[in-house]
């Protein structure tokens, strides 16, 4: 007996779906299919070969709960559009729904949003990237975005310009168009908690700031709305 489906985000929501990950903590298997499987044997790093796991079990898990499904059962595609290899965004391919997710993972995070007929994005990173971000402005902020860091104490830079990052690389990932996208040409506000708009043409992406905690930053981007949100959670289980 399959369980009953849960509610599926109203318009304009995105469902997070959050999964702290303990050092050298065990990945189980369970929810994974043979070819997932196969794909993390294959990955030799320990923290890797965990994000990976735990990653797919919760996205896996989570669309189930909508579902009312095995989660084994989900058929997800990671077709590039652009060369036909399997390293694209992945996508559900069946059941049919009209679900729309977007997965990320850094050290000691996994982060899934959901939503429903949108284009969605997210990025999380942990804190410790921070001193590495300086190195990247000449090719991360646009001419107004540099100017507001000058304003910044040279202290705070790192962190802010980390926080920068997530929500840019969030919007590429809904926008879909990767590191195609110059982001010198994309402005966004500094301040962390006040949510954005990205015009492209006739389409627009809202992004905002996610609170995932004190070592992590995290951003969502969304097709045609500033994002509202809806924490969600599964009951405890092998992920």
């Amino acid at each position: 007996m399959q369980p009953s489906p849960r509610s599926e985000p109203p318009a304009g929501v995105v469902d997070l779906w959050l999964r702290h990950v303990r050092p050298e903590e065990p990945a189980g298997e369970q929810l994974l299919t043979p070819d997932e499987r196969e794909r993390s044997s294959r990955l030799v790093n320990h923290q890797a070969r965990a994000l990976f796991v735990i990653g797919r079990s919760l996205l896996r898990a989570a669309l189930a709960s909508y579902l009312g499904c095995a989660p084994q059962s989900l058929r997800l595609d990671q077709r590039c559009a652009r060369c036909g290899e399997q390293h694209g965004k992945p996508r559900l391919v069946a059941p049919v729904s009209e679900l729309a997710f977007n997965l990320s993972h850094t050290q000691g995070l996994v982060a899934l949003a959901v939503c429903r007929h949108r284009d969605v994005g997210i990025d999380v990173e942990w804190r410790g990237r921070a001193d590495t971000m300086p190195e990247l402005v000449h090719l991360l902020l646009s001419a107004v975005e540099r100017e507001a860091l000058d304003e910044v104490p040279e202290a705070r830079r790192p962190a802010v310009l980390l926080e920068c990052w997530v929500r840019k690389e969030a919007l590429l990932k809904a926008t879909g168009e990767g590191l195609s996208l110059d982001l010198r040409k994309v402005t966004l506000p500094a301040a962390r908690n006040r949510p954005a708009v990205y015009r492209r043409g006739d389409a627009w992406w809202g992004v905002r700031g996610l609170d995932v905690g004190p070592d992590h930053v995290g951003a969502v981007a969304m097709r045609g709305h500033v994002p509202r949100l809806r924490r969600r959670s599964l009951a405890p289980s092998p992920i």
